[in-house]
């Protein structure tokens, strides 16, 4: 039961340089729960995120989603 249930952390980070003195920074980190449904080479899953973009670009805000799909392992 342990192999069909998955946790991660994502973090990114953005800069942008238009040109001149136009330099912006964005980011983001989230917390993913994935539920896989089967247990084959081929396994649909399920999951769920929470998280957070800040940065100059977005206004600071959460963001919360919803996944779905096909991971296929060799």
């Amino acid at each position: 039961m342990k192999e069909m249930l998955e946790f991660s952390v994502r973090q990114s980070g953005h800069f942008i340089n238009g040109g001149g003195s136009d330099v912006n920074y964005d980011g983001s980190n989230f917390l993913e729960i994935v539920q896989h449904i089967v247990t084959v080479r081929l396994r649909p899953f399920l999951g769920f995120n929470v998280g957070a973009l800040y940065g100059d670009s977005p206004s600071d805000t959460w963001a919360v989603g919803i996944k779905g799909g096909l991971k296929f392992y060799v």
